[in-house]
Formats: structure tokens, sequence, C-alpha cells
């Protein structure tokens, strides 16, 4: 996830989106959703998301279910420095 809001996705695995495209949040203030909208797609998909702190740093958390209600994905994002 970049600061333009755009995003891109290396080394594909099970997630909402497969190609680069742009994001954005329901709330800048207090977001609960997180929006991708996939370069070529017919429209956004729409992800819960939350932030929690882990050893001291704030992180995002995905949490979705591509399918199967029994089979659920979690994905934690850090901030990396350029």
């Amino acid at each position: 996830l970049n600061d333009d809001k755009t995003y891109s996705i290396d080394g594909y695995l099970p997630f909402l989106v497969r190609d680069k495209g742009t994001w954005d949040v329901d709330d800048p203030q207090y977001p609960f959703r997180i929006i991708f909208d996939e370069e070529g797609s017919n429209g956004p998909l729409v992800s819960s998301l939350n932030f929690p702190v882990t050893g001291g740093v704030r992180q995002i958390r995905l949490t979705f279910s591509p399918g199967c209600h029994t089979n659920a994905y979690t994905y934690e994002f850090e901030k990396v420095s350029n």
C-alpha cells in the first residue's frame, strides 16, 4: 500500500485482488473498511480491517474468506521504510 493510494502485488498469494490498482478507506479518521479498485475489474472490493498494536507498532490487519466460510486468510501489513 503506497502513500499515493496505489498498491501492487508481488508474489501473489490468495488475496482480494491480483493486479495493481488503487486503495482507499471508508473513513480517513476512523476506518473500518478498506476498498481495493483493481485495474481492469468490474468494481471495487471491500474488506473489513482493524489496527492492532504489535510490539509497540500499529499494524493493518485484513481477514477475509475467498468463498468458503470455513477457510479464512489473515494478512498483517507493516510499514517499511524506503
